[in-house]
């Protein structure tokens, strides 16, 4: 005969605090600090940042996290909204009550995945090189792995992943509109209260789980806590566990045990770890006591770093209890703060490029025969310009070569340029230098030149104005013309040029024949509302392309004309041309 041996279930503590919404946070950049990548004290002000005007943030804060959240809401018949002093909160930080810990037994473990949406990117991205199609931009592996998956797929969203793993931390442009980098936490949080008898057999690692990491990051707490734990005498429960002693912030007397009062919302408590190295710590917690108050600017942040926020509500609630020392009842106040929110991540970077140097200007040193060419700061708010890089070509047909890099960098911990630049070739100032002189440059020489701007976070500029520069023998004196403005980008060069970059006429000689080809790079060009902007003129449109031909030794002429007939229900195109006068043909033949 077995016996089997039962035992009275521990209490759980359990409160019902409601919490705030997963926060929206976004990092502000304003200007930069040498020491930014170490320092993360805040300025010192007459005023907390919370005060300060939109002027005042913008001069005196170098940068910040701003964190907002939308208020929690309560019964209205039962509860208060009651602000209390910073000082009230301060002497009582070691009696506020955590929902989390409540039970000295059990621990509460959250469930929240911080790189979600980066790793969905590369997910997205292994899909594609498995099928052979990761290749080009974002946008034309998008393209390409939206056709061959489920209709239901979004060729928007899998560019957007994907731009993420490809070039993650950075912003958008859509629609000429710059976009905030996304949030790479997953939007929603699984919270859960488990023995720590059980705790370390709570969760399972599974390599090919698509939340394996954060899985990982949950059983290394939970070995963590189990190490530090204390083992348990008896596996009842205790008589701590059956009647918990809290403590208590007030305690008042009271004519009747019936005596109660409404639940006091005295604001929030906003939790920031660091997350260093996919390890989150780090804590730190600021108090807003104020429950109107929904918004808080952290300026205590270094650049570079992967801040996690989450929100918790701080309350006040009444109950009964018994004063030991006479017996008595009384009513005490209990501080409270609910469960942690979802927590949102924000990255301490910046992804703005500083603006090109203007104002370029070339001289030539008769003297000593050399070509030295100044420039001049660009409106910069940032202040970050660390760097000018010097390019030339020989014509507009060629890709532009650097021939210099100036840098001044005083960063104390300096970002690493993602270029890959000949050392030869860069020059270092302890402070800033805005002239070069090309010793490369002679009487006989005709180059085209620009200057880029470098900052402090390693990014560049697009071009400058672009010059064509060389000596005129006759005139003695040098020359400079402007063939591009500002701003062309540096893959693209070319794009602003203000010369023309393709001929109205052709010429040719004993051709006999000549052959039409329709090859358009797209078939539809929308502008953003969606509308087709009909660029491609089909007979459907009324559309008539027209070659005219001379023939210069018969002075003769003939028009061609080109007419393209939209056939796309049976998908292929077609067009017809029409020789206006056949005493042309007779003449290209002789």
């Amino acid at each position: 005969m077995s016996v089997e041996t039962t035992y009275i279930s521990r209490a759980f503590q359990v409160l019902d605090i409601p919490l705030p919404e997963k926060p929206n946070v976004k990092f502000v950049y304003n200007f930069f600090v040498n020491d930014e990548r170490v320092n993360g004290d805040a300025p010192k002000l007459k005023s907390p940042a919370g005060g300060l005007t939109p002027n005042d943030i913008l001069e005196k804060l170098p940068r910040y996290v701003k964190v907002s959240w939308r208020g929690v809401r309560f019964d209205p018949n039962r509860s208060t909204e009651l602000p209390v002093s910073d000082k009230f909160v301060t002497s009582n930080i070691s009696n506020i009550i955590d929902e989390a810990s409540i039970n000295s037994d059990a621990t509460m473990l959250y469930f929240q995945d911080i790189d979600f949406k980066n790793r969905v990117g590369e997910r997205f991205e292994a899909s594609a090189r498995v099928r052979g199609i990761l290749s080009g931009s974002a946008t034309d592996t998008a393209a390409q792995l939206s056709a061959v998956t489920s209709t239901s797929s979004d060729q928007d969203v899998i560019q957007r992943y994907l731009s993420l793993a490809a070039q993650s931390r950075k912003t958008f442009i859509r629609n000429g509109i710059e976009i905030e980098p996304t949030d790479a936490a997953a939007n929603e949080q699984l919270a859960f209260i488990i023995d720590n008898d059980y705790l370390t057999d709570s969760s399972r690692e599974v390599s090919l789980s698509p939340v394996s990491s954060a899985a990982s990051v949950i059983r290394k707490n939970s070995k963590a806590i189990t190490a530090k734990s204390k083992k348990r005498k008896s596996r009842g429960p205790t008589a701590d566990e059956l009647n918990p002693e809290l403590p208590s912030v007030e305690d008042f007397s009271i004519k009747s045990s019936f005596e109660l009062r409404n639940i006091e919302h005295h604001g929030y408590i906003v939790d920031r770890y660091e997350v260093i190295n996919d390890v989150v710590g780090n804590r730190r917690v600021f108090h807003i006591n104020n429950p109107s108050i929904c918004s808080y600017i952290d300026a205590e942040v270094k650049y570079g770093i992967q801040y996690v926020y989450s929100i918790r509500t701080l309350i006040s609630a009444y109950t009964t209890t018994i004063n030991e020392s006479n017996d008595t009842v009384q009513l005490s106040r209990f501080l409270f703060a609910s469960r942690p929110s979802t927590f949102s991540s924000a990255i301490t970077e910046e992804y703005v490029p500083p603006p090109p140097p203007f104002d370029i200007n070339f001289h030539w040193d008769y003297e000593n025969s050399l070509l030295q060419i100044n420039w001049a700061y660009p409106i910069n708010p940032q202040r970050d310009i660390k760097g000018w890089q010097i390019f030339r070509r020989s014509s507009v047909s060629e890709p532009f070569g650097i021939i210099s890099q100036i840098t001044f960098d005083d960063s104390v911990v300096k970002t690493p340029s993602q270029e890959n630049i000949d050392p030869d070739l860069i020059a270092t100032f302890d402070g800033p230098r805005n002239s070069f002189i090309d010793a490369g440059f002679s009487k006989g020489s005709s180059f085209i030149y620009s200057i880029v701007s470098i900052d402090a976070h390693a990014l560049t500029s697009n071009y400058s104005a672009q010059f064509l520069v060389y000596f005129d023998r006759v005139q003695n004196k040098l020359i400079r013309r402007r063939i591009s403005p500002s701003n062309a980008p540096k893959q693209y060069p070319n794009t602003y040029l203000e010369a023309e970059l393709s001929l109205d006429s052709v010429k040719s000689s004993e051709a006999k024949k000549m052959r039409v080809y329709f090859d358009p790079e797209y078939l539809n060009v929308e502008d953003s509302k969606g509308t087709d902007l009909q660029l491609i003129k089909t007979t459907n449109r009324n559309g008539l392309y027209r070659f005219v031909l001379l023939n210069t030794d018969l002075q003769q002429q003939s028009n061609v004309d080109v007419k393209i007939t939209d056939t796309r229900n049976i998908k292929t195109f077609g067009f017809q041309a029409q020789l206006a006068d056949k005493s042309l043909r007779s003449g290209l033949k002789n």
